[in-house]
């Protein structure tokens, strides 16, 4: 599994160096108002694609389920279904979309969303083909069709950008999901007979629709504070907020191919036995891991991204102090995802429990943003009110949860404060580094702080590895002057 996941950091760790180049260079051609503009065809546009069945999760949770239970009927069936389904789901949502664009009136909104009506349906098409060749587990090559779909959407933009405005980054993903879709389908097609059977679209919705609505809440809660600034501030400011979360999302994604990779393996055990205390090391160690790499990752923000900013877009320098507040959520979103992914899986199936999770974070994310703005606390009151949404939800997961691994984790209190050790550790870093203004202003001075908050955060890896166990240092040891 660590190989798996490696190689789908390799390809995310590729997108990122492509995508955080393309976001500033975008950013900087476009400026605050337009990239608010942009982001805010984002947010219609996403919200109008979560409406679906639910038949795409479906699939992902099924096929590897019933092929633990050795059951390639119903495994034929599942698929059949799901994906035929999910295409017609699809068009009749991306017409939609299309017919509602050409009624409105401003031709950024109007052509903006009909190309996005259109890259809908493509990138859906090359999800597909990805969620087949994931439950197949050939991960390599998914990282490399990965790799080569953003490299081609990066050029596209590059080239188009100058010429087409902010249409070329909404036509980008049409070109690089066209090229997905031809490479997955040489590999692994998708395989399925056209097929609307009554018995499993029956099934298949009543499971289905309780996971596209977790979907959809729980896009809605992710996007509940730009959606309170775009419904209240300006686009400019909007702008600002987006460049922060951005960021932030992205380092919040980064390990989560631990998930990609651990979710067909904890399907498909699941299917086997249907106890959770048989995988207990896979829960322990996957959640440890998630926790002391949010930890660094905040570290790392902090040094890193403010000059950056100030260096590369300084136009967005009003999106540091949101950024800063917004770092606390990588934290959050590390604790819960174990939790979540056990609660979403076939032997549990408590999806209507996530959504009331999501859609609780979602009102409260709201509520309170709202509330700040009104106190005139802006675009850093919307991000505290992120940060306690997001905090909710972990604790809410946390202790739902609890309940179905009992057998090995009542007792087991240290585990979650061992939680909280890393993050304490680097609040009391930075609480230093703030205390004595010790903050890059030079690119040799970040180099410089950054190695040494490297070195500063080895005792924290060490703890990881000893509870790990990733690392045996006895292996090292030297015996007759050879190593053993």
């Amino acid at each position: 599994m660590l190989g798996s996941t490696l190689s789908l950091s390799a390809s995310r760790i590729f997108g990122a160096a492509i995508s955080g180049v393309q976001a500033i260079y975008v950013a900087r051609v476009l400026g605050p108002e337009q990239f608010g503009v942009f982001n805010l065809i984002y947010l219609i546009g996403w919200y109008v694609g979560l409406m679906h069945l639910g038949a795409r999760d479906v699939a992902l949770r099924d096929i590897p389920y019933f092929r633990g239970q050795k059951d390639p009927v119903r495994e034929k069936l599942s698929r059949d279904v799901s994906l035929t389904s999910e295409i017609l789901g699809r068009a009749l949502t991306s017409s939609g979309l299309a017919l509602v664009a050409l009624m409105l009136k401003g031709p950024l909104l109007r052509y903006g969303l009909l190309l996005w009506a259109v890259s809908m349906f493509l990138v859906r098409m090359a999800e597909l083909y990805n969620t087949i060749s994931t439950v197949e587990q050939d991960f390599v090559f998914v990282s490399w069709v990965n790799s080569t779909r953003l490299a081609i959407i990066f050029a596209v933009v590059l080239l188009s950008i100058h010429w087409l405005g902010i249409y070329g980054p909404l036509l980008a993903p049409i070109v690089g999901s066209l090229v997905a879709v031809a490479l997955y389908s040489r590999r692994h097609p998708l395989a399925f007979s056209f097929s609307l059977d009554r018995s499993q679209f029956g099934r298949m919705v009543t499971v289905g629709l309780p996971l596209a609505a977790l979907t959809f809440v729980y896009w809605l809660y992710q996007s509940a504070d730009r959606s309170i600034i775009a419904a209240v501030l300006s686009k400019s400011e909007l702008g600002y907020y987006a460049m922060a979360a951005f960021i932030v999302q992205f380092l919040i994604q980064l390990p989560g191919d631990f998930i990609t990779v651990l979710q067909p393996n904890l399907y498909r055990e699941l299917g086997k036995e249907n106890r959770l205390a048989d995988i207990k090391g896979l829960v322990v160690h996957t959640t440890r891991a998630y926790v002391y790499l949010s930890a660094l990752a905040i570290l790392m923000l902090w040094t890193w991204f403010p000059p950056l900013i100030h260096l590369l877009l300084p136009k967005y320098e009003p999106s540091i102090p949101v950024l800063r507040i917004l770092s606390l959520t990588i934290f959050f979103s590390s604790v819960l995802v174990v939790p979540y992914t056990i609660l979403y899986s076939p032997g549990i199936n408590r999806q209507m429990l996530c959504v009331g999770i999501w859609g609780g974070s979602a009102l409260l994310t709201a509520g309170i943003g709202y509330g700040l703005l009104r106190l005139g606390y802006g675009l850093s009151g919307v991000a505290v009110a992120s940060v306690l949404g997001q905090a909710m939800a972990a604790a809410a997961f946390l202790f739902l949860t609890r309940r179905y691994y009992s057998e090995w984790m009542d007792q087991k209190w240290h585990f979650y404060l061992e939680m909280l050790g890393p993050i304490g550790y680097v609040g009391c870093i930075l609480g230093l580094l703030g205390h004595f203004g010790l903050h890059a202003s030079s690119v040799p001075a970040l180099l410089g702080e950054s190695v040494l908050l490297l070195v500063v955060y080895v005792p924290c890896l060490l703890l990881f590895n000893r509870k790990a166990g990733l690392v045996r240092w006895k292996s090292f040891r030297f015996v007759n002057g050879s190593r053993a």
